[in-house]
């Protein structure tokens, strides 16, 4: 009985252990701080591994450009409210711009992976630069 116990809780604490690890890339937003903005909320869930996008009248139109100056997320949503999960994006900086009442609200987004040695510093968000 012992054994099976201890069994037991080796393979859910492996289950556990395996799941912690799972998050590659974690995202820093820098926010767009222009007034005709603030209707299209912008932000990073908890974890830092989702990018929620929501407003009170329907959005049009989502695209990001990364460093590379190639286009990674270009889809029409027609929604209020529209989730984008960082792992699609590449590490680098994106500027995202949202199509909303005939106008595009665009914002930055650097994705890196946390298991590279970053510095964070203060330029009005947080933004994560190489610690070289």
């Amino acid at each position: 009985m012992r054994n099976f116990l201890l069994t037991l809780l080796l393979t859910f604490s492996k289950i556990f252990v395996h799941q912690t690890q799972a998050q590659e890339k974690i995202a820093v937003i820098e926010k767009n701080s222009n007034i005709l903005a603030k209707d299209v909320k912008h932000e990073l869930n908890a974890t830092k591994d989702t990018l929620i996008l929501r407003s009170k009248r329907r959005m049009h139109y989502v695209y990001s450009v990364n460093s590379d100056h190639q286009r990674e997320i270009d889809e029409f949503i027609e929604d209020f409210k529209y989730k984008i999960p960082i792992d699609r994006l590449s590490q680098g900086k994106h500027l995202f711009a949202v199509s909303y009442l005939q106008r595009k609200i665009v914002f930055i987004v650097r994705v890196y992976d946390p298991k590279a040695s970053f510095k964070v510093s203060k330029r009005g968000e947080d933004v994560a630069t190489r610690n070289n």
